[in-house]
């Protein structure tokens, strides 16, 4: 009976899980050569692409044997993913160090991008445009977990706008002025759609210009009837003496007038 081979796991993810288990201390000389891998591999994969090199012939533009580049990293998925995370890492390092509550944070988070991103010249560095060409190349498992670390950087660095429009931010030829400019209007849109209309004030009294319809019969019936059963308030005593003296005068003239 032939046994059925499985297909083997890639060396790199075995290696990452004895990384996560054990992780490896490098030696100062160690540290040395793999930041030399890291700076050589990275401009080499910008300038000439991912596809120009297998994992054999990286090595040995750098003068390393297959089995010194592989010791560093499995392979070159191992490779370029290790450069984008680095890169995704330090741009998050800087933007933490914005306090949340600077009043000009957007657009400090913005400079600290640009900073990151950009060479003395102006340029894109070879780590970022790396970055914005091959990491679409790497093994979903790599590509979910870098996209998931910069799914905030449009909402952080470009508020208002659609994320689209960070390939804005990783043009040269685009003037920061002009994307702090959309950001401001943005921001003023938002602001003036939020804002509520003010509600017409309420009041008890009915307006003038509005005729009062009139009470129906029976309602007025009723009003007059709970009138005059009403008890009424009393007198203030000179209103009281004025009109018993006057009903005092009138008994005394009918009695006068009945003699007579």
């Amino acid at each position: 009976m032939r046994m059925e081979t499985q297909p083997q796991i890639p060396l790199r993810i075995l290696r990452a899980h004895a990384e996560a288990l054990s992780p490896t201390r490098l030696t100062p000389r160690q540290q040395a050569r793999q930041d030399r891998i890291l700076l050589i591999a990275s401009e080499l994969i910008a300038r000439f692409g991912r596809a120009a090199f297998s994992f054999s012939r990286l090595a040995q533009a750098m003068r390393y044997s297959t089995s010194t580049l592989r010791w560093h990293f499995a392979d070159l998925d191992a490779l370029v993913a290790h450069i984008a995370q680095r890169h995704v890492r330090n741009l998050n390092f800087y933007f933490n160090m914005i306090p949340e509550d600077a009043p000009d944070r957007v657009a400090r988070l913005r400079a600290a991008y640009r900073a990151s991103t950009r060479a003395p010249d102006g340029s894109l560095t070879a780590v970022h445009r790396l970055f914005l060409a091959e990491r679409h190349t790497l093994p979903p498992e790599d590509l979910a977990a870098i996209e998931a670390a910069t799914s905030r950087f449009p909402a952080l660095l470009l508020p208002g706008l659609d994320p689209q429009n960070m390939a804005l931010l990783d043009d040269p030829n685009v003037d920061p002025t002009y994307i702090d400019t959309l950001v401001t209007e943005a921001a003023r849109a938002a602001a003036q759609t939020q804002i509520p209309e003010s509600p017409p004030e309420l009041t008890d009294i009915a307006p003038t210009n509005f005729p009062v319809p009139p009470r129906p019969a029976t309602e007025t019936a009723s009003l007059e009837i709970l009138r005059l059963a009403a008890p009424r308030p009393p007198l203030l005593p000179e209103i009281a003496a004025h009109l018993t003296s006057r009903r005092n005068n009138l008994r005394a003239g009918a009695a006068l007038s009945h003699t007579a």
